[in-house]
């Protein structure tokens, strides 16, 4: 993909990966902290729309 067509959110993903680890965590274990589906953590880059919150 062309730098330039990239989605905005890619930085976000990049940075989250970071803090992710820095922290200790799985993607599922901060999937499971903040609400979400294992999924929206696993590929924030390609999303085309923000997620809604997994079901209780």
């Amino acid at each position: 993909m062309d730098p330039e067509e990239a989605p905005p959110w890619g930085g976000f993903g990049r940075e989250l990966g970071v803090w992710r680890r820095r922290a200790g965590l799985t993607q599922a274990q901060l999937a499971l902290r903040v609400g979400y589906h294992h999924s929206v953590i696993s590929t924030p880059s390609t999303r085309s729309r923000w997620a809604a919150p997994a079901a209780s």
